[in-house]
Parts: C-alpha cells; structure tokens; sequence
C-alpha cells in the first residue's frame, strides 16, 4: 500500500471516529430529537477532504451503526435506529457530507454549499420524523427544524471559519505524504 493510500485510510478512519464522537457529545431535547456535534463534524470533514472522503466516512459511520455497534446518538446502534424516529438525520447526513464536499474552495460556494446542505439535513429529518410517527410536518417541522436553526447558523458560521484552514493543514500534510517524509 503505497503512503498516499495509508494517508487517506488514516483520515478516513479519524474521521469516523470523530463523528463518532461528535454523535456521543449529544444533549437530549423535549422534542426527541437531540442536539448533537455531528453537524458540525461531517461538513467540516467534507469540506477540508472533499466529498469522496467525507460521504465514504458517513456511509461506514453508518453501517457501523446498522451493524449494531454504539456509534449512534445515546451510544446507540442498529438498523432500527436507522429506521427508527431520527433516522432521517442520520440518512440526511449522506447528502450533507456530498453537497458540502463539492464546494471548489472558494468561501461563498462553501458557506451557499453548507447552509443548503445544512438546511436539508433538517428538513429530510423532520419530513422522515412526521411519516415515521405519523404526524403532522408543521409539528415534526416544530421538533426538528425550528430549534435548531441558531445552532445551524452557528455551525455554518464555524464550518465557514474552519474548513479552509483544515484544508490548508490536510494540504500540508499531504505533500509531505506525497514526497515521502
């Protein structure tokens, strides 16, 4: 396995363990669905590594989950979480992670990128939260949208500040790879 190759295995791996993590740092909300750092995590990682690492990380994220291991909100896994109330964030976090990933680098793409994905993961999390308990969107949408849209905003502020410095420093890095440091 050639440096490159490792590298890239490494920082998928990190990065799965951080959303792992992230999705531990949970605080329970009234509405079921909690606020957890993984919104925050996942378009960081697919906007510093790009799209191909950032949905490959979510999808083995979330098979691991479906395999039954705690990596879920609460320490929890299964597919029935997957299928479950707030198993439509956690599918929404596929396309949060492909849509952030494909910003060019510039600062506008990233933040227009990030806050139509970051808007979507809600409202795919709230449509499969009203179908799944079988209620009205206006009071899934009251839940899971309406709640965390200040912690959005805030996120999307810091995926903003942060990414092209993580991109900066995976570049770095990656040279040195690349040369054989």
């Amino acid at each position: 396995m050639s440096r490159k190759n490792t590298f890239q295995l490494c920082l998928l791996a990190l990065s799965i363990a951080l959303i792992i993590v992230g999705s531990q740092l949970a605080v329970p909300l009234p509405g079921g669905v909690p606020f957890t750092l993984q919104t925050l995590i996942i378009p960081l990682i697919a906007a510093a590594f790009g799209w191909q690492l950032g949905t490959g990380a979510v999808a083995l994220y979330l098979l691991l989950g479906a395999a039954g291991l705690p990596v879920f909100s609460g320490a929890s896994g299964g597919i029935a979480v997957l299928f479950g109330p707030n198993g439509g964030f956690l599918w929404a976090f596929l396309p949060l992670a492909l849509i952030t990933g494909l910003d060019k680098g510039n600062r506008f793409y990233l933040t227009l990128a990030a806050g139509i994905a970051l808007f979507l993961q809600l409202l795919l999390g709230a449509a499969w939260l009203a179908w799944i308990s079988h209620l009205p969107f206006a009071a899934a949408a009251n839940a899971a949208i309406w709640p965390f849209l200040p912690t959005t905003l805030a996120k999307l502020a810091l995926v903003v500040a942060l990414a092209p410095r993580l991109r900066a420093i995976f570049a770095v890095y990656a040279g040195k790879v690349n040369r054989g440091y």
